[in-house]
């Protein structure tokens, strides 16, 4: 009955209300009314609905005013859109501008939920929750919750709201005056904090704030600490689109301790594009520091990652046959050692195809360089160019034979004595490599067995030694030499796959100049198995007699468990043996174990315990780390719908 009378209805009122808004209905019963042989007003009563493009409105009755094209829906409303869904009472709607109001309201539109005593519609997509709050749990009552008198939301942009309180249950813990949430996918929360307390900094309250800008997201942090004062920063974030991205960031303090101030500029910037058969690249970092030790003691991630940060601007053009590229490098730090390259430009050829077998490639490299050496500031020009030609040829179907000529010509307007200089370096070498392979079979499947063995002899003759030029980089600290470089390389792999299950290389070269052997190289990768791997690269001095460096690693995992052991060694420096486990006990909680042991002084470096907890809207992790000079524990909070800003609270102890 109710899809007849439908149908009926659609068909009278869509002829009707042919220049007013499209909307189609259904109900069980409907009830129209005229004024001069117009229908002005139509009630529909009985699991009522109006459609208008992606809006549903449903009730249970639904007043629709024509000449106000507005809805009434007295008693209980549910507005349906897309992925929005909002329930009241009391709904007053006006289809032309999109807007209206409901009561008693409850919002919902992933991961945000919200209730209120009132929600006005004010256009379509931005909404306001009078008295109300929002939250990312979607339990009743919510794990946590943001309250305030007035909630402004704009689905595709974001959420904002002054004098708000966040309460964990039913208890407040938090004021913010004012609160921007950005609510486009992977954006950052509004407002983070870490809560702590160290032997240097003594009680400290980090805080950030992010704003969402067009393109843009901005953080400002204000942070407390007891024995260092208050700190301030701004960064700003480009976010990438269309090859383009950057971020700017800055801070200052002023030491109450020390009395001193303490600051950083970085910059980072990244464009890419491409124009015909080229493709452009433009990269520029600046980073000003008050000292060396600034990013150690305030951005310690930072430092991990590039503990000698770069100031330069790059632009490269690559073609298909061409590669070209302007660099400026500037020492803006006093206290870093840095190579200034002003300006430097490279022009190389890749390997070109000059005739059967016979190849080609060339660079050229022009420099001012400048670079403090021995107590002095030195700069000469140096022209730097270098050819060379290889043939490629394979004999009796199993020898690849590889013979290479070179020249590399290099003139400086000043060497060590100040005075021009010019450097001729030729070079020649031969390669020789074969390739063995065998299947066999092995537990009903089939293997591959190959092995690799190459042998290079390789001469270079240089016209000046490097003892008499300026040590700007690698360039100059070229050297004459006859030698022969030996390689095997053993391999195993599944006959139907790429990946080798087993992979060894051993690299070792021998100096015809000084009759001895020098470093040995040794590669091994083992992968025999979906669930475990081992690798070990390792590099040995012959002539001295002792490992340089050796690091390994044996991983094994599964589903809910993993376990990894680490080895670092490094000559007359660590020698570390580095164990962790994690566990996943439940679906809601997990632990892992780390801890390094030194090898030699046969004790902990350092131990750290963490535990996992879900929380359900919430993620939450503990962590007791202990080493040789203090002890902490970290407790961290992060919004399972946010996990980029994480709510900490350390405490440290010493010894």
């Amino acid at each position: 009955m109710t899809a007849i009378l439908s149908i009926i209805l659609l068909a009278v009122f869509s002829s009707l209300f042919a220049e007013e808004i499209p909307i189609s209905w259904e109900a069980d019963k409907a009830e129209s009314y005229m004024e001069n042989d117009k229908i002005t007003k139509v009630i529909l009563k009985g699991n009522a609905e109006v459609k208008k493009d992606s809006l549903l409105i449903k009730g249970e009755e639904i007043e629709y005013n024509r000449q106000k094209n507005q809805i009434l829906i007295p008693g209980s409303a549910l507005l349906l859109e897309g992925k929005i869904r909002i329930e009241g009472k009391d709904l007053l709607y006006n289809l032309k501008e999109e807007s209206g109001s409901l009561k008693e309201v409850s919002f919902v539109n992933p991961p945000w939920y919200g209730k209120g005593e009132e929600l006005k519609i004010e256009k379509k997509g931005q909404y306001l929750i009078k008295n109300g709050y929002i939250t990312t749990c979607e339990f009743f009552p919510p794990h946590y919750r943001l309250k305030a008198k007035k909630i402004k939301v704009s689905v595709k942009d974001k959420l904002e709201a002054k004098n708000l309180t966040l309460y964990a249950g039913k208890v407040p813990v938090l004021y913010l005056p004012y609160y921007n949430q950005n609510l486009k996918e992977g954006a950052e929360s509004f407002f983070g904090f870490v809560l702590g307390q160290d032997t240097d900094w003594g009680l400290y309250l980090l805080n950030t704030f992010t704003f969402p800008l067009k393109g843009y997201s901005a953080s400002y942090h204000f942070d407390l600490r007891e024995k260092k004062g208050v700190g301030v920063g701004f960064d700003l974030k480009k976010k990438p689109k269309d090859g383009e991205e950057g971020i700017l960031k800055t801070y200052y303090i002023k030491e109450k301790d020390t009395d001193k101030e303490r600051y950083q500029f970085n910059y980072k910037y990244r464009d890419a594009w491409e124009e015909d058969e080229r493709e452009m690249v433009l990269l520029s970092e600046a980073h000003k520091l008050a000292d060396r030790e600034f990013l150690k003691d305030y951005f310690y991630n930072d430092y991990l990652e590039e503990r000698q940060p770069r100031t330069y601007l790059s632009l490269t053009e690559r073609k298909p046959q061409r590669f070209l590229n302007f660099l400026v490098r500037k020492k803006i730090n006093d206290f870093y050692s840095v190579t200034e390259r002003l300006p430097e430009v490279n022009l190389s050829f890749p390997l070109q195809n000059f005739g059967k077998n016979l190849y080609f490639r060339s660079e050229t490299n022009l420099a001012n360089l400048r670079k403090e050496i021995e107590g002095e500031t030195k700069t000469s020009v140096r022209l730097d160019t270098f050819n060379e030609l290889t043939a490629s040829r394979r004999y009796k179907g199993w020898l690849n034979v590889r013979p290479h000529t070179g020249l590399r010509l290099t003139s400086y307007t000043k060497n060590k004595e100040g005075k021009e200089a010019f450097r001729s370096l030729e070079e020649a070498g031969l390669d020789l490599g074969t390739k063995f392979q065998k299947h066999f079979n092995m537990k009903n499947a089939n293997f591959l067995h190959i092995v690799e063995p190459r042998l290079s002899f390789d001469y270079q003759e240089v016209s000046l030694p490097p003892e008499k030029l300026l040590n700007f980089d690698s360039i100059d600290n070229l050297h004459s030499d006859k030698y022969i470089t030996a390689q095997l390389i053993n391999r195993i792999c599944p006959k139907e796959e790429k990946l080798d299950l087993l992979r060894a290389s051993l690299k070792t070269n021998y100096s015809l100049s000084e009759s001895r052997f020098k470093d040995t190289s040794l590669i091994f990768n083992l992968n025999p198995r979906a669930n475990w791997s081992f690798c070990n690269e390792s590099h040995y001095d012959i002539p001295g007699k002792f490992w340089k460096t050796s690091t390994s690693n044996f991983s094994w995992w599964k589903k809910k468990h993993s376990f990894n052991l680490s080895h670092y060694y490094q000559n007359e420096g660590s020698n570390s043996l580095v164990p962790s486990f994690y566990w996943e006990i439940s679906p809601k909680w997990q632990a892992k174990f780390t801890t390094s042991y030194r090898l030699e002084e046969k004790d902990f470096e350092s131990r750290e315990i963490v535990l996992y907890r879900d929380l359900h809207c919430w993620k939450s992790s503990i962590s007791f780390y202990r080493d040789s000079t203090q002890r902490s524990v970290f407790l961290t909070f992060y919004l399972t719908a946010f996990p980029k800003n994480v709510i900490g609270i350390e405490k440290t102890f010493e010894g």
